[in-house]
């Protein structure tokens, strides 16, 4: 569960946006680094730091239009920490374009 605990029974929830890296690139990813967001349906771009890298690798679950892609590839997600989440906070599943600085 992600979120801030605020009283004894109590939590608010904080969106974490959850990326999809190949196990390739995932050695490069280390909790701290900066990440910048950009979608569509979003304005500017968002910041944040990498909150959390899985142990567990996977299967990709966002799959394009591209018939040729890689639909086999594995991956581990990593969560992201926004700076400022209420620019997001009505949206669920959407496809972002993610960088993480490396």
């Amino acid at each position: 569960m992600c979120g801030h605990r605020c009283g004894p029974r109590c939590w608010k929830y904080t969106p974490s946006p959850v990326a999809e890296v190949y196990e390739t690139d995932i050695s490069f990813v280390k909790k701290g680094q900066g990440a910048t967001i950009r979608a569509p349906a979003i304005e500017g771009e968002l910041s944040g730091t990498v909150e959390r890298v899985s142990l567990k690798v996977s299967r990709l679950d966002v799959l394009g239009d591209d018939p040729v892609s890689r639909t086999d590839a594995r991956v581990v997600e990593v969560y992201i920490l926004l700076d400022d989440s209420a620019a997001v906070a009505s949206f669920t599943n959407m496809q972002v374009e993610l960088e993480i600085t490396i």
